[in-house]
């Protein structure tokens, strides 16, 4: 037995039970730390397909956590309902003995499609009832072209292009829906923000622009080198997780070497600049505390 099959059938099953515990508990604060454990693992014993799973556990349970901001206990449980689903979906798959990362990504986009009411204020229910996921598909390309005209703004030691990106993508996520290949492709602006993450905490001054010179800068390549082969339909699924998965080795490998630094919270959703009252801003700051905190491992 490979290494890979030995997390695949002796450890991943247990880090997913727990995440699903977690998740039917509400306790989303966990099953972030779970999917964190599920990436860990993966990068471990090398196993890409539960490393995939992991991240987009890891989305599920971010939500969750920025959604509990919302202090709604029915649509809470009815969140975690829909979150339990995609575990089933999973649970389902190892019971098979095959794990299809495709199949992985239908369920988290079915997750989304059946959740973005959730993150919506009631104006924006009302002025945006439909989804227009050709309209998002616009809108994702022109945030990839922003990307690739201005990636020297990543040199610069106090940007936050990639988080700026991710913010805009969120809101129209929210209000006119993703396809589940345009889901797929975003994940890797998910997948590099963490990295800058790090580098960003770990460098100063000229240290920054090289460490990002090498490590940030050859991943946007990839990136936007991808994009143009998916535009023209000449790409396989499997480079977008391959790619991915090479982010998150990175990223895992960052946590093992300086465990957690100061990162901000940010989430596949429109994020709010200024918190309505003192006790909101202190539930964001504990979700800030606690969105990269790893216990137990």
């Amino acid at each position: 037995m490979t290494d890979s099959d030995m997390y695949l059938k002796e450890g991943f099953p247990e880090d997913l039970d727990a995440y699903g515990i977690a998740i039917k508990e509400k306790d989303f604060k966990w099953a972030n730390i779970f999917a964190n454990r599920i990436m860990s693992n993966s990068y471990l014993f090398d196993q890409k397909e539960t490393g995939i799973i992991g991240h987009v556990l890891k989305e599920i349970a971010s939500d969750g956590i920025n959604l509990q901001q919302k202090k709604d206990p029915k649509q809470l449980s009815d969140y975690s309902q829909k979150s339990r689903h995609v575990v089933g979906g999973i649970i389902t798959m190892l019971e098979k003995n095959q794990i299809d990362c495709d199949e992985v990504w239908q369920l988290y986009n079915n997750h989304q499609k059946a959740t973005n009411k959730m993150f919506q204020s009631e104006i924006e229910q009302t002025a945006y009832p439909k989804t227009n996921e050709v309209f998002s598909i616009s809108i994702i390309d022109k945030l990839i072209e922003l990307l690739e005209k201005h990636s020297d703004i990543l040199l610069e030691p106090q940007n936050n292009l990639f988080k700026g990106i991710l913010n805009e993508a969120g809101r129209i996520s929210k209000v006119y829906g993703l396809s589940k290949e345009e889901e797929h492709f975003v994940s890797l602006l998910r997948g590099i923000t963490r990295i800058d993450d790090y580098i960003k905490a770990i460098s100063k001054g000229s240290s920054f622009v090289a460490k990002s010179e090498e490590q940030i800068i050859p991943l946007v390549k990839k990136i936007i080198e991808l994009n143009h082969n998916r535009k023209e339909n000449n790409y396989e699924k499997d480079d977008i997780d391959n790619l991915l998965w090479e982010m998150i080795k990175i990223w895992r490998f960052y946590f093992i070497k300086y465990m957690e630094v100061p990162l901000t919270s940010y989430s596949f959703r429109e994020e709010k600049i200024h918190s309505e009252d003192e006790e909101e801003s202190k539930l964001v700051e504990e979700v800030k505390k606690h969105i990269e905190k790893e216990m137990g491992v």
